[in-house]
């Protein structure tokens, strides 16, 4: 003999089941929404900030003494091809990577970040004599 649940929600009860079902879904579906935004500002506040670092680093003549440094620095560090490095100037090659880091994924954008953030620390506390090893250690590679 099959045993018969019987039903002991009424009618009313589904239905304030239900729509407290869908609000948790709504409410759920926004805060993933919101997370997502906030993460974008983050991610455009990291470029920003990148933008604005990258002129004053690259113009600094004490790192990047010659132009072949720079483009040297941006095809090997930056993944940031550069054609002709030899005939372009100072400004044009810093556009070039400027533009470029415009366009790059946030996840790429995040680790240039840390990156950047660890060099200029250890820049303020003791000072970098070798950018480029400084770079490797911050960028986590050897």
């Amino acid at each position: 003999m099959a045993y018969k649940r019987k039903n002991k929600f009424d009618e009313e009860t589904i239905k304030k089941i239900t729509k407290l079902l869908q609000e948790i879904k709504v409410n759920r579906n926004e805060i993933v929404h919101n997370n997502i935004i906030r993460t974008n500002q983050n991610i455009n506040k990291d470029k920003r900030r990148l933008i604005g670092i990258l002129p004053s680093l690259l113009m600094d003549k004490k790192y990047f003494p010659r132009n072949e440094m720079i483009a040297d620095f941006a095809e090997k560090k930056l993944k940031i091809s550069i054609p002709s490095p030899h005939k372009k100037k100072r400004a044009e090659l810093m556009g070039r990577i400027i533009e470029d880091i415009n366009r790059q994924p946030n996840e790429r954008i995040l680790l240039l970040s840390q990156a950047f953030d660890k060099l200029i620390g250890k820049e303020e506390k003791e000072g970098i004599t070798n950018f480029f090893l400084e770079w490797n250690k911050a960028i986590g590679e050897s």
